[in-house]
């Protein structure tokens, strides 16, 4: 049986006994049904019937599906291709599937059934399943992958925080074996001098906060404050309204003295309170 149809009751027997049902209840139906193990579930819009395995079913996101230990190892007995990839752009087997959905269960029986630790074809850069579980952050899978022989790079040695392995690849200098591809983390750039901004001689270095702390930055600014006052005064205007008295002229500069009742602030705020009590009085019923 090569192909399984969403439209075929047996497709959907199967399928719900994967998900949701027994290990008695699949095995019941691979053993009436010879050659059910090795079916895709094809022809179909939805993305579980894409031409997949039924061992890529079992291990399917989000995965943990009850019994998938027994489930797997029955239909490994049945005849399913452990290894089997799955259709397009990215090969995936099913322990790649079982790595990133850190089902654990699940893949200790595809290796159990003697699947691939170290196929290729993941959607991480179609590297292994040890690659798919530590870019998804599976560390469970990840860590129990590494307890059963899978190959460790150096990329997965710095994320799950194996450091005895980095050590001894930075020390030999070259990437350990069968790693080829991670021999640009090795490269050791050439060291360039700092570049430090050229200050003439004689000058002194300050910082910007010692820029602003200057003494003399008030007196700086006095001489532009007195040709503002000139020029206003030339205009007929009051420079001491704006507080750019001449500071220069005897006494310092003038004050305007306090106006009677307070400023124009105290004095609007007074007229409001006013009106609102003449308003008051004036809807005020008769007594």
């Amino acid at each position: 049986m090569s192909s399984l149809r969403p439209d075929d009751p047996l497709a959907q027997e199967v399928v719900q006994a994967i998900k949701h049902g027994s290990p008695e209840e699949l095995r019941a139906l691979l053993e009436e049904h010879p050659g059910l193990a090795s079916g895709r579930l094809v022809g179909g819009s939805p993305a579980a019937w894409d031409g997949r395995t039924l061992l890529h079913a079992v291990a399917d996101w989000p995965g943990h599906v009850p019994g998938a230990g027994a489930k797997v190892a029955a239909l490994a007995a049945a005849g399913a291709d452990v290894d089997a990839a799955s259709p397009g752009e990215h090969p995936e087997t099913p322990l790649h599937w079982a790595a990133s959905a850190d089902d654990v269960e699940a893949l200790d029986a595809l290796l159990d059934a003697g699947a691939d630790i170290d196929a290729r074809g993941a959607v991480i850069g179609g590297g292994t399943p040890l690659d798919d579980a530590v870019a998804f952050g599976q560390w469970a899978a990840a860590r129990r992958l590494v307890e059963r022989g899978a190959r460790v790079n150096l990329w997965n040695a710095a994320a799950l925080g194996l450091l005895d392995r980095l050590e001894a690849a930075c020390e030999a200098a070259a990437p350990p074996p069968g790693d080829e591809g991670d021999e640009r983390l090795l490269v050791r750039l050439p060291r360039r001098p700092a570049r430090r901004r050229r200050v003439p001689p004689g000058a002194r270095r300050r910082t910007r906060l010692g820029r602003l702390r200057r003494p003399d930055a008030a007196r700086r600014r006095a001489p532009q404050r007195r040709h503002r006052a000139r020029r206003l005064a030339g205009r007929g205007g009051r420079p001491e309204r704006r507080g750019l008295a001449d500071r220069s002229a005897p006494g310092g500069p003038r004050r305007r003295p306090a106006a009677p009742g307070g400023g124009p602030r105290r004095r609007k705020r007074a007229a409001l309170v006013s009106q609102d009590d003449t308003q008051a009085a004036s809807f005020a019923p008769p007594c």
